[in-house]
């Protein structure tokens, strides 16, 4: 036999300890012994997590072919540094050396693990040497590689160990290693005694490097195909061979490079060993590892065990399968290899070790866990032994334990077998025997063969046969039930017999109960036994059919048959008015058996119905139903089984109580028929009759047919009818209310009248009551109703327009009429509704000129008309928001409602209606003032001039609307007293004290300047007095808001100046005069000019007259004013110094008249106006445009344009006299 294999390829010893120890003289520790070949592993403790410590070294034996590791001993140090690393094995005293980091110290091993240290005088201390080997002469060789600092160990350190030698315990010279490489990083080394050189795997790149111990020349042979790097091979072994193992440290993984001498690099991977860091490893460098070879055969094992022998026809493959033999240890795959002629080998195993051969059809990679021993293609293992003789390991797996001496194994046997082959077979199909007898199997549904047996005898007679319980039955075998898995040694297919559970067919399409089935095996002569097969053994059944007819005349002949002039003959099932019919086959206990369609013949079939009884349904579900349905236009009119007179009793498209006993059923039959078909109708129109009298009906709304009966009688005159009561109305027939559901079976139709509800039209735009119905339905000769059918009876009436206006009506009902100009329905917005019993019948918008219009209102009804904001129409009145109800009424004359609130009530006749009017008004704006004037002190009243209403902010009403009165709305503040018009008020007058409304009513100019005088006597002469207000408008309609008059008061003035007036003279200038009517400590009068109203300086001075009582006349020329429009003031100094200003006027250059001056100009808010012995009666602005933007009525010098946008304007002033004067000006 041909070797393909080599174990060395696969295996290394990673610490065999073989406690082979020579017993020393003199009381010293024992040696190792190179016979061992034992391998050590040196590495630090672990803490509680596992974490490998540069502590406390211990000592294992190692197998370096396996990876198998055991603790041998250690601590070896057990105080101060106990860290023991850079070992070597020392042939020349047979014990272990290294070196204790962190001294200079070495540390002798024996081989029970005892330790004697040496100090070396010059070895430093400082250097944490990682690598160490003895080379043949004693000689220990120590070098430091650190992950830290790769390369840092440039030299090696020699300290001698032969206990013959002079230098023993000394340290020789240092070996400078070269080339230096700042990148290098062996960890650790070992000498090679084949060629006395040291070898180490740099962790950097995982190049194997030599190194020359002599010269210190470092030699890189190249890469060793490790993938793993950075992570340092901390412990490296060699045998006599000069092959070199190494243990990559973060893994364990084991890696082997043979001839290294010749400049070999490349390693193998052998096994996965114990994981450690701070490790290092030491072996005798001239002990061989010893291996072994094991080997046997698969063998096609015919009989299996029954010889209780593993023997036969060796095999490499069977039944196309190849078969692999695979070595594993400790759960990994060391090897594999095919079978070659049914024998494999595995050569290089490790002594004294133990293994597993696994057989399979597959290859597992090196190092994974062993491969599934399941065969495929119907092979199966029948036994394993070692050896050729009679015995096996008892269990067929494919698995064989192997324990390794030191001698090679062979007949490591394994037998196979291939399973024999029985065949699924269908059984004659046979009636059902009913109840519990049983029906015989026929033999010929049993074959089989086996390919190492041959082809059994038919129907396997004698075989060893196991049978399964049946499925949907029960199995016997002579005349026993097969309740369980059965074994059979000498089978006879002639005791084998069945009982089915179901009573009718097994299969088939009515879904009866499937087929009883069972399954048998045969057994081959290994005992092997085979796949089980099928076998299926089908029973017959009856048949259950029957008819869907069109039967028109229905059970009136009491007959489910085919009748009618028209009837369908045959019934299409297929399309019943477009739908498929369907039936469905129930058991006793309610549940669908099976559905088939109906054909277009009328007829269905269920096949394979066993005994029992059943019910059909018809229906139109297509995945059957328990529940009968037809087209919405079809009806059932009867169910039989048979063809005679009769029929199942209830009227359902379900036909019950059908019995299969021994024999088929058929004519299980349906009727049917088509609904009669009656069309809605809308009746000729007419004239609403009013009150309670009734309208005939036309005859001519009444039609209808039918499929099986025709055409019927125009009218229906005569047939049966079916009446509803009328909605909107009262339906009549022979001059009785239909007041429920009604049948009449001899029909007249010229007997039937209506009576709306509604007393006008019943239908259109005004949204009066909906058309009066009814319904109506016919029976056809079956009997049968049809669909009702809609009769729609219109009533007219005359249709009217409701219409009006929404006016403006600026003076409300003072003069006891709603008129005025129509509003701008969009822009406010505004809208009408309609409402008639609280329902909104229509809504519209006002117009822009304030109109709007209904149409289609019902003559003699009575609506209500509605002023809304609400688009969508509104039952409640709104107006827009500063807007109030001034009144409604129809018609132009005098006169209104009686109550302002968006409502009017309108009765429509036989007439349209116009002129349904509503008056609105926006509600005016209250001002403010504030004055000051002279308060003489004392109980002297004092006079509140009327623009103290108005000076700061004018009260308006819109055009043409005007403030003709102002309501002082509570007594003043600060006074004692307040007089109007001659009536003294008092803070506990009725007016001021409890009054409804509260205050009192003042005429006013039409801007809200009282007409009247007002005085009020301050409290405390310096305070001011504060007047509360309401505007009201020429609608006696009050504003929301309120405004305040503000009266300060200052001490008497030094003059009292009477006058203020100027006028241009021609060839003089502008000349100024003024007027006093006494004078007080009055030093001068200061003349001042500007051209803006705003800017003025001093241009003279005129002497006052000190202290006089007399009128007294001034006068001031200048000659040279500074524009064509000059301003002037006067500033009235005393001889205390404090001065006053008099108001302003203005004269135009060449304009001797009357001048209107407006100040100041230009201006953002207020416009002030000066017109010299005027009385102003009304005020205009225009845009240049010429359009209107603003007018006011009445005596007024203030001007509020603070919302008018930035241009120049107009101002138009006109006096009582009739004079009109205009100025412009610009607003900011």
């Amino acid at each position: 036999m041909k070797k393909i294999f080599t174990l060395l390829n696969l295996t290394i010893f990673w610490c065999l300890l073989a406690l082979l120890v020579t017993h020393p003289l003199h009381g010293q520790p024992p040696t190792f012994s190179c016979a061992s070949a034992s391998s050590y592993l040196f590495a630090g403790n672990t803490d509680a997590n596992g974490t490998s410590l540069d502590s406390d070294t211990r000592v294992f034996q190692v197998n370096v072919l396996t990876g198998v590791s055991t603790l041998a001993g250690g601590p070896l140090l057990t105080s101060g540094n106990t860290s023991v690393n850079a070992i070597g094995y020392n042939v020349k005293d047979n014990y272990i050396w290294g070196y204790r980091r962190g001294t200079n110290q070495l540390v002798r091993i024996a081989s029970d693990f005892t330790v004697t240290t040496y100090s070396i005088t010059g070895l430093p201390n400082d250097v944490p040497f990682n690598a160490g080997d003895i080379d043949a002469n004693g000689v220990l060789y120590l070098y430091r590689g650190a992950f830290s600092n790769p390369g840092a160990g440039a030299t090696l350190k020699r300290i001698d160990l032969n206990p013959a030698s002079a230098n023993y315990l000394k340290l020789l010279s240092d070996i400078t290693l070269s080339p230096v490489d700042a990148n290098r990083l062996i960890i650790d080394y070992a000498f090679n005694p084949v060629d006395g050189q040291l070898y180490g795997i740099d962790a950097v790149d995982n190049h194997l490097n030599r190194i020359n111990p002599s010269t210190g020349l470092v030699t890189d042979l190249g890469y060793t195909g490790i993938t793993d790097t950075g992570k340092g091979f901390g412990a490296v072994f060699v045998d006599n061979a000069g092959t070199i193992y190494a243990s990559l440290n973060t893994t364990g993984r084991l890696y082997k490079i043979p001839n290294v001498s010749t400049g070999n690099a490349t390693a193998t991977f052998l096994n996965n060993g114990p994981i450690t860091n701070d490790n290092d490893g030491a072996r005798c460098p001239n002990a061989a590892i010893p291996i072994v070879t094991l080997s046997g055969s698969v063998l096609n094992d015919a009989n299996g065990l029954t010889d209780n022998t593993v023997n036969g026809t060796p095999v490499s493959t069977l039944s196309g399968n190849t078969l692999y033999a695979n070595l594993v240890s400790n759960g990994q795959v060391l090897a594999t290899t095919p079978l070659t002629n049914g024998t494999y080998s595995f050569t290089g195993v490790s002594v004294n070790s133990s293994y597993t051969v696994v057989v399979s059809n597959s290859v597992s990679a090196i190092g994974s866990a062993p491969p599934s021993t399941t065969l495929t293609g119907g092979v199966v293992h029948t036994g394993g032994n070692i050896g050729t003789g009679a015995g096996s390991d008892g269990t067929p797996d494919g698995r064989l334990a192997v324990t390794v001496a030191t001698s090679n194994i062979s007949n490591i046997n394994f037998g196979i077998n291939r399973i024999p082959v029985v065949v699924a077979a269908v059984d004659t199909p046979r009636p059902n025997p009913v109840g519990t007898a049983t029906v015989p199997i026929s033999s010929t549904v049993f074959s089989g063969t086996d390919p190492e047996d041959g082809s059994y005898p038919t129907n396997l007679t004698g075989r060893t046969v196991t049978l399964t319980p049946a499925t949907n039955g029960t199995l016997y075998y002579n005349s026993t039930a097969v309740s369980s898995t059965q074994v059979i040694t000498n089978f006879d297919p002639t005791k084998l017999s069945l009982d089915p559970t179901a009573t009718g067919a097994t299969t088939g399409t009515s879904g009866a109960s499937p087929d009883p089935t069972f399954t048998y095996a045969v057994s081959d002569n290994a005992g092997v036994v085979s796949v089980p097969a099928v076998v299926r053994v089908p029973f017959t059944a009856y048949t259950l059919s029957g008819n869907v007819l069109n039967d028109g005349n229905g059970l009136t002949d009491g007959l489910v048959n085919t009748s009618g002039t028209g009837a369908l003959t045959p019934v299409n099932g297929t399309s019943l008015d477009g739908a498929q019919l369907y039936a469905t086959l129930v058991s006793s206990n309610g549940t669908a058996l099976a559905t088939v369609p109906v054909t277009a013949t009328g007829t269905y079939s269920f096949s394979d119905v066993g005994n029992g009884i059943y019910s059909v349904v018809l229906s139109t579900n297509s995945s059957g139903s328990t529940t009968a349905s037809l087209p919405a236009s079809y009806t059932n009119t009867g169910e039989h089984l048979g063809t005679g007179t009769g029929s199942d009793g209830i009227i359902n498209g379900i036909l019950t109580n059908l019995t299969i006993a021994g024999a088929s059923v058929n004519n299980a039959n349906f009727g049917i028929d088509k609904k009669p078909v009656v069309v809605a109708a809308v009746d000729t129109p007419r004239p609403n009759p009013g009150g309670s009298t009734p309208t005939p009906i036309s005859s001519t709304v009444f039609s209808g047919s039918d499929l099986e009966d025709g055409t019927y009688p125009a009218n229906l005159t005569g047939r049966t009818v079916t009446l509803t009561p009328a909605t909107n109305g009262t339906l009549y027939y022979n001059s009785t209310a239909v007041s429920s559901t009604q049948v009449i079976t001899n029909f007249d139709p010229t007997k039937l009248s209506l009576n709306p509800t509604a007393t006008g039209a019943t239908t259109g735009t005004s949204g009066a009551s909906p058309d009066p119905t009814f319904t109506y339905a016919v029976n056809d000769n079956a009997g049968v109703t049809s669909v009702p059918a809609v009769v729609r009876v219109p009533f007219t009436a005359f249709s009217r327009t409701i219409s009006g206006n929404v006016l403006n009506d600026s003076n409300g009902l003072v003069d006891n009429t709603v008129n005025g100009s129509g509003v701008n329905g969009p822009a406010l917005p505004v809208y009408v509704s309609l409402v008639q019993n609280g329902t909104i019948m229509a809504t519209v918008p006002v117009t822009v000129t304030g109109t709007y219009s209904f149409t289609g209102a019902t003559s003699n009804t009575s609506y209500t008309v509605v002023l809304t904001t609400n688009p969508a129409g509104s039952s409640t009145p709104g107006v827009p928001t500063g807007y109030v109800n001034t009144g409604e009424t129809i018609g132009t004359g005098v006169g209104s409602d009686g109550t302002p609130n968006g409502v009017q009530v309108v009765a429509v006749g036989t007439s349209s209606v116009s002129d349904v009017n509503f008056g609105i008004e926006q509600l005016p704006t209250t001002g403010g003032g504030v004055n000051t004037v002279v308060n003489a002190g004392g109980a002297t009243p004092v006079t509140v001039p009327a623009n103290t209403f108005t000076n700061t902010t004018l009260s308006r009403d819109v055009v043409p609307g005007t403030v003709t009165s102002i309501r002082i709305t509570a007594f003043p503040s600060n006074t004692t007293s307040l007089t109007i018009n001659g009536t003294v008020y008092s803070a506990t007058s009725a007016e001021f004290s409890g009054g409804s409304p509260a205050g009192v009513i003042v005429a006013t100019d039409g801007n809200g300047n009282p007409t009247v005088p007002i005085l009020v006597n301050p409290t405390i002469d310096t305070n001011p007095v504060s007047i509360p207000f309401k505007a009201i408008d020429n609608a006696g309609k009050e504003s929301t808001n309120t405004g305040t008059a503000v009266l300060n008061f200052t001490s008497p003035m030094p003059v009292n100046l009477v006058s203020f007036q100027g006028k241009w003279i021609e060839n003089t200038g502008n000349t100024l005069n003024w007027t006093t009517s006494w004078e007080k400590n009055n030093d001068h009068f200061d003349v001042q000019s500007s051209t803006n109203a705003k800017s003025f300086e001093t241009i003279g001075r005129v002497a006052g007259k000190g202290t006089i009582e007399a009128l007294q006349t001034y006068t001031f020329v200048d000659t040279h004013p500074q524009s064509e429009l000059t301003y002037y003031r006067l500033k009235q100094v005393d001889l205390g110094g404090a001065f006053n200003y008099s108001q302003i006027i203005g004269i135009r250059r060449d304009d001797p008249g009357q001048m209107l001056v407006v100040y100041p100009n230009p201006t953002s808010d207020k416009l002030k106006l000066t017109l010299t012995n005027q009385i102003v009666s009304e005020t205009t602005l225009y845009s240049l445009a010429g359009q209107l933007v603003l007018h006011q009525l009445g005596n007024t010098s203030l001007v509020d344009v603070q919302s008018l946008p930035t241009g120049l304007y107009v101002i138009e002033v006109k006096t009582v006299s009739g004079a009109l004067y205009r100025q412009r000006f610009m607003k900011q």
